[in-house]
């Protein structure tokens, strides 16, 4: 028993730069592919649809059980204190800087990471990518391109949906059931509010978009599996961007605080 523990430690710090190098390369390769057609716009309104649009419900949904989950917990931990003024402020800074990007990124991976993989795993199986390699499309300007790109544009607007409706939900928790003032709420929003969260929120939300699709993208696209495979390339997916958004968000938050913002 030890030894096959062993033996699986052993085998992921093996895999792990050699994957993190196939990943690279299968990023690289997505980017020299890069070319303005009508074609490319037009995939990527239609990936921008099914990629940002029809996420919003779910995004919305999460940001606002966020807010409320907020709102309430710092109610009952600062009103103890006195302190029920400054319940805005806690919710402002928790949802935008840290809790909305991060929570909106993995239900977007989730949501639309798993299903890219599925999408071209079969794709990949089924010899369907083989075939159009063999009339001379290239499968990752067709297929992966528009998908990141539309993930990177995407992601920003979710995650303002998901910070606005948790902000929204937790005004109306404090208005309504704890009747606190509206403008004491809005005043610790608005005005902790700072340039730096909006910089790191925006860079954030664009590194998480380009994991998510990527990531999804190379699963699907970057390994040849077979039918019984399609599951655990789907799996490997979402796990894989799962721990890439949160070691993402460690590094820019550190990046951002030893710049001093």
């Amino acid at each position: 028993m030890e030894a096959k523990k062993r033996s699986r430690i052993f085998r992921i710090l093996y895999t792990f730069p050699l994957e993190l190098g196939r990943w690279m390369g299968f990023t690289y390769a997505v980017i020299k592919s890069f070319s303005w057609k009508k074609s490319l716009l037009r995939s990527t309104s239609m990936q921008g649809y099914d990629i940002g649009v029809a996420s919003l419900p779910v995004v919305m949904l999460t940001g606002a059980v966020t807010g409320i989950v907020l709102a309430l917990q710092s109610y009952y931990q600062l009103g103890i204190h006195g302190l029920s003024c400054a319940i805005g402020f806690f919710v402002v800074k928790s949802i935008l800087v840290e809790i909305g990007p991060v929570l909106t990124a993995l239900a977007l991976s989730g949501r639309v990471g798993g299903a890219i993989s599925a999408f071209l795993g079969t794709m990949r199986m089924t010899e369907q990518v083989s075939a159009m390699e063999t009339l001379g499309v290239n499968p990752l300007e067709y297929f992966a391109l528009p998908r990141i790109i539309a993930g990177i544009i995407a992601m920003p607007a979710l995650v303002i949906a998901a910070v606005w409706a948790g902000i929204f939900c937790g005004y109306l928790l404090c208005r309504c059931a704890f009747q606190l003032p509206a403008h004491v709420y809005l005043h610790m929003v608005s005005g902790n509010v700072l340039i730096s969260d909006i910089v790191m929120v925006i860079v954030k939300s664009l590194v998480f978009g380009f994991i998510i699709t990527s990531l999804a993208c190379y699963q699907g696209l970057g390994k040849h599996c077979r039918i019984m495979d399609v599951a655990k390339v789907t799996t490997a997916g979402v796990v894989t961007s799962y721990i890439s958004i949160l070691f993402a968000n460690c590094v820019i938050t550190t990046f951002f605080h030893l710049l001093g913002y």
